[in-house]
């Protein structure tokens, strides 16, 4: 069993690509009376475009969760939440600024993106089974 549990493991790390350096761009925001939408696009090491998704603040806040379990002495902060002026044309462009440094300082942690939460939130991968010591996002 030990064996071809090793065996599943060494598929599923041979399907990922070698560590190296993923980036998230963040782009434009688009706000309602609930919620603001951030856009991201996802790079691989050579620039090539992978992904576009958007996120909300929220969404963030799950990926943390996951990122400060798997990394609990050197997952980053993220931006506090904050109730008023949430929908402010500045706090908007501030707090992008702030998540796309997070995202790109967890992609310092997994250059790769190899935690099924991270993969997801990126969409970068997202079906591809988790590998070992991954973390399954909670829904």
């Amino acid at each position: 069993l030990g064996a071809v549990m090793g065996a599943e493991q060494s598929s599923r790390a041979a399907a990922l690509p070698p560590d190296q350096r993923y980036s998230a761009e963040y782009g434009d925001t688009t706000s309602n009376d609930s919620f603001t939408l951030y856009s991201i696009r996802v790079f691989n090491p050579e620039g090539q475009l992978l992904s576009e998704v958007q996120r909300r603040y929220s969404e963030h806040v799950k990926l943390h969760d996951v990122i400060s379990e798997k990394y609990p002495h050197h997952s980053p902060s993220l931006p506090g939440q904050v109730l008023w002026g949430r929908f402010d044309a500045e706090f908007i462009e501030k707090r992008r600024a702030q998540l796309q440094e997070y995202t790109n300082l967890v992609l310092t942690l997994e250059p790769t993106p190899r935690t099924a939460a991270l993969r997801g939130f990126l969409q970068v991968w997202p079906d591809l089974e988790s590998g070992p010591g991954d973390v399954i996002a909670r829904t």
